[in-house]
């Protein structure tokens, strides 16, 4: 066992919800004061496990807090959590069941009615949204006030669509869009490209009236969301901070499999760290000296 997970408690958990279970892990450090939470959530085509996830999760325990990371319902990944398998629940799915379910959870959370034997501190939280992720976490983060800080990684600004595409869309019934990693087509469905098109703006709608603390980072060299999305955010939040990582891509230089740190990502993972320490607290038995740039 390595160094950096040694002293973590890790415990998953599936949280019923009516389009069916969002799937989680909880890593904490196993301390006697309270933990602020912090809720990781992965974007299209992206899942809990993926790659840089546990790694986020891992180190953002060691640095004190209770790292929640989910996969929404709608992720497609079935029980190996791994794999593609749940097809009809990703053509369903909507940016719409995604904010709702961030929201239950939140709730849930706050019950107590989930892991009610840990210590976590349920007064506040912190938001982690990835590429489309930043939707949910924007959205809900900048309108619920037990959320005290978000941070996005190479976040989405507005949900485009282009007339072709959305023609072609409501012609056939559906869209595909391809894994790139597997080269599987995946559906989207009709509920999606309506969601998409009611809430175009939702994200300036949402932090031009936030005062919200958020952390926004972003590659230039990212492919699949410009890095002008990041600059987006920036100018419509009113507490924003950015930190442009100049050459990184979408993911930061991370794969899937995991196959080590990158320096890209260990820079956002310490940034982020250092930043929810700022605006939620950390508890004084954080191991510090474990969150290294080398985790697995």
């Amino acid at each position: 066992m390595d160094n950096l997970t040694r002293y973590l408690l890790h415990a998953g958990f599936e949280l019923p919800v009516p389009e069916g279970s969002i799937r989680g892990d909880l890593r904490c450090l196993d301390s006697k004061e309270l933990l602020p939470v912090v809720i990781v959530c992965h974007g299209f085509k992206g899942f809990k496990d993926w790659g840089f996830h546990p790694v986020i999760g891992e180190s953002l325990a060691h640095a004190g807090f209770a790292a929640i990371s989910i996969n929404f319902s709608g992720s497609g990944i079935g029980s190996d959590l791994l794999t593609f398998r749940d097809l009809g629940a990703f053509e369903a799915n909507t940016l719409s069941k995604e904010k709702s379910e961030l929201q239950y959870l939140l709730d849930v959370l706050c019950s107590g009615e989930l892991f009610g034997r840990f210590n976590l501190d349920r007064s506040k939280f912190g938001l982690v949204g990835h590429s489309r992720g930043g939707y949910s976490v924007l959205t809900v983060g900048s309108q619920d006030p037990r959320v005290k800080a978000i941070a996005t990684l190479a976040s989405i600004a507005t949900l485009e669509v282009d007339s072709a595409r959305a023609e072609r869309w409501r012609r056939n019934g559906r869209e595909y869009a391809v894994n790139q990693r597997t080269k599987e087509k995946l559906p989207l469905g009709l509920d999606l490209l309506e969601d998409l098109l009611k809430n175009r703006d939702a994200i300036e709608t949402a932090l031009r009236v936030s005062q919200i603390p958020l952390k926004i980072f972003h590659g230039t060299a990212d492919d699949a969301v410009p890095v002008a999305s990041a600059m987006k955010l920036a100018e419509w939040a009113t507490h924003a901070s950015i930190s442009i990582i100049d050459g990184a891509d979408h993911v930061f230089g991370a794969r899937h499999p995991y196959q080590g740190m990158t320096p890209d990502l260990s820079q956002v993972i310490h940034e982020m760290a250092a930043f929810f320490e700022l605006y939620l607290g950390s508890p004084s038995g954080a191991d510090r000296s474990e969150q290294q740039t080398s985790v697995r």
